[in-house]
């Protein structure tokens, strides 16, 4: 019975998750242009837009039509459409509604708009709106009165909430009668659909309270390792339900990975693309966050080995991501840094400015020509990307910047093993990536194989090219977690999985993202995408929802594929959606708002969008920082400190998260 309750108690509150954030859209862009055309005949004198009901009060008569009163009833609808002060827009409007007649409805349509005005008044505008993008922070804001109203705005969810859809059926009620007017019928349906969307809401809370209030122990655990996107999207799909989650990772942010190479660039600051995973979860009550490095997994015992303990768990899910792979050459790493976390790409940035630093410093001819080299080895979208954003970094972004050297005149390499750039793409655009960059002024090489890499040079397919700063981007490789778990992997070093996710042989033991190995793609290979791993994390908490419940399985994971998008340069990219494949600034365009959209937070979002117009209308970088002395030091000074042998990549070993 329980498991029934708690059920009926998720599905509940699920309904009003997905639909209260479309219906508060739909009632602020459904009724702002009544308003908005009201105030204009307002402004305009139009005939009866003074005239008023019977029951107006003289004073509210004085105020709305004198010429702040109008203004007021100009801009409050506009605030509202937008979704900024939207409570305060609401309150306004509701007076409006009541009060002021418009022409063409009577006053059963404007009491259904009040009593729509009056659900945004208490559960506020939704996601969708700039109140959300303000309110991060809100509570801890040091502007006078701001966190007041934070509390206040709290305060009225929490009191009103569970009043609205009782009120809301009380007034569907009294305009009942009035239905046969095709003006109040989509209104009347509307403000239904909204009560119980909000109804839902409030028995979801009510049949979930004896779950929360349950003893935390005595609750299933289960422990996901590692804060990526399939890690984060099984803790959120396990919210409400009956079991205590503990996700593990060996850092306290959530890293959005496609956009790290603009942090290499100087594009964007590492904060811009990180956040704090307890900030992420802070809503879910049965979450527990721990900082830790998982060094092992005790199968036997179930418990996850961590460098300061031991974490039994009833399930388990790791999330753990990739890392760099050299295809057994790890003696290049030192001299060709990759990209998959804040600490390479702050790394990686110190050592591409420091280039033209050393350049710029350089006597010799030859050894400035060296400086002035780039080489990035792999022509994947990581290593397109970069490579486009150096050639546009040196053109563009530092123009001026220096008096003995001229940036626009590095050499900007990108090699590929294979017969063209972008093999998952197909071929013509895999064509147009190459033009572009090589019209950016990038020397393709594709079909040629890196032989060897060293502290002042790189050999390819043969010739010695004098280099003095080399990118990784050609291969990745699981994180050890095939060693931890005692099972086979695969050539990539993934942990081989059944259909529904789970490691064979392993009871309650799940693999998504990197770390798994999964035909779940038609047959094919999962690829190693970010949509795959958020569809992977949040399949195996509806796996696992459904154990603890005694539902019925999930069918078997089945990826789906939203296309494949890769960008070059400035209004250059190309997309792949099957059918559909664009290329050029359409691409560009629909790039942007993709990974603006993927981003967490809407602080990140505002900040990424700003980033990026500044630097579309000025061509220079935000933050040409050289903050990191180690990670990037020149490649012959590190090929100095490096020449004793170091350990075979130990530290590595130890994943805690990807």
């Amino acid at each position: 019975m329980r498991r029934i309750v708690d059920g009926m108690g998720v599905g509940a509150r699920t309904t009003e998750a997905l639909l209260a954030p479309w219906l508060s859209l739909l009632i602020r862009l459904w009724l702002a242009p009544v308003f908005i055309v009201a105030g204009v005949h307002q402004m305009m004198g139009a005939p009866g837009a003074h005239a008023m009901v019977a029951w107006q009060p003289a004073l509210l008569q004085e105020i709305t039509s004198s010429s702040p009163g109008v203004a007021i009833q100009a801009i409050c609808p506009v605030l509202l459409a937008l979704g900024l002060f939207t409570r305060l827009g609401a309150l306004a409007l509701v007076l409006q509604a009541v009060f002021l007649p418009v022409a063409g409805f009577g006053p059963d349509a404007r009491l259904l708009w009040a009593a729509l005005l009056v659900s945004l008044f208490v559960y506020g505008a939704g996601p969708f709106s700039f109140d959300r993008l303000l309110r991060r922070g809100a509570h801890r804001s040091a502007v006078p009165g701001v966190a007041r109203i934070a509390t206040v705005s709290d305060w009225l969810t929490r009191r009103l909430g569970a009043m609205f859809p009782l009120a809301a059926l009380g007034v569907l009620a009294i305009t009942s009668p009035w239905l046969a007017s095709a003006d109040v019928r989509p209104y009347w349906a509307l403000l239904l659909v909204v009560a119980l969307t909000r109804a839902a809401g409030r028995l979801g809370e009510w049949l979930g309270r004896p779950s929360v209030s349950a003893a935390p122990s005595s609750l299933p655990h289960v422990v996901v390792v590692g804060g990526g996107f399939g890690g984060i999207s099984a803790v959120r799909g396990l919210r409400g339900a009956p079991c205590r989650t503990t996700l593990i990772d060996r850092r306290n942010y959530h890293l959005f990975q496609p956009l790290l190479y603009q942090v290499a660039t100087a594009s964007l600051s590492p904060g811009d693309i990180a956040t704090p995973i307890r900030g992420m979860l802070r809503r879910h009550e049965n979450a527990r966050v721990l900082l830790g490095e998982v060094t092992g997994i005790a199968v036997e015992e179930k418990a996850v080995v961590l460098d300061r303990g031991r974490i039994p768990y009833d399930y388990l899910v790791i999330a753990t991501g990739a890392r760099h792979s050299y295809f057994g050459r790890d003696e290049w790493a030192p001299f060709a840094p990759g990209l998959k976390s804040v600490e390479d790409a702050t790394a990686m940035r110190a050592r591409l400015l420091r280039a033209f630093e050393e350049a710029e410093n350089a006597e010799d001819v030859a050894d400035r020509a060296a400086w002035l080299t780039f080489v990035i080895v792999g022509g994947g979208p990581t290593g397109v990307e970069l490579a486009g954003a150096i050639a546009e970094l040196a053109a563009h972004g530092l123009e001026g910047e220096f008096r003995v050297i001229d940036p626009s005149a590095a050499r900007i390499l990108l090699v590929e093993a294979g017969p063209r750039l972008l093999a998952t793409f197909p071929e013509p655009l895999s064509r147009e990536a190459r033009l572009t960059l090589e019209r950016l002024g990038v020397e393709v090489r594709a079909g040629n194989r890196v032989d060897a890499i060293a502290a002042d040079h790189v050999v390819v397919s043969g010739e010695i090219l004098p280099v003095r700063t080399v990118f990784w981007a050609a291969g990745v490789m699981a994180s050890p977690a095939a060693r931890w778990l005692g099972v086979s992997a695969d050539r990539a070093g993934r942990v081989p999985v059944e259909p529904d996710l789970s490691v064979p042989g392993l009871n309650g033991v799940f693999a998504v993202g990197d770390t798994a190995s999964s035909r779940g793609w038609h047959g094919q290979p999962v690829p190693g995408l970010a949509p795959a791993a958020k569809q992977g994390g949040a399949y195996v908490a509806r796996v696992i929802r459904a154990r603890l419940t005694g539902a019925p399985q999930p069918e078997p994971f089945r990826y789906r594929h939203l296309g494949s998008l890769a960008t070059i340069g400035r209004q250059a990219a190309v997309a792949d959606f099957g059918l559909v494949r664009l290329r050029g600034a359409i691409a560009w365009w629909l790039w942007g708002v993709v990974h603006v959209g993927f981003l967490v937070g809407g602080r990140n979002r505002m900040i990424v969008m700003l980033d990026w117009l500044w630097a579309y209308l000025t061509f220079r970088r935000g933050t040409g920082l050289i903050t990191d002395s180690g990670g990037g030091a020149p490649a012959a000074e590190t090929a100095r400190s490096s020449a004793a042998p170091g350990p075979a990549h130990g530290d590595v070993e130890k994943v805690g998260g990807g």
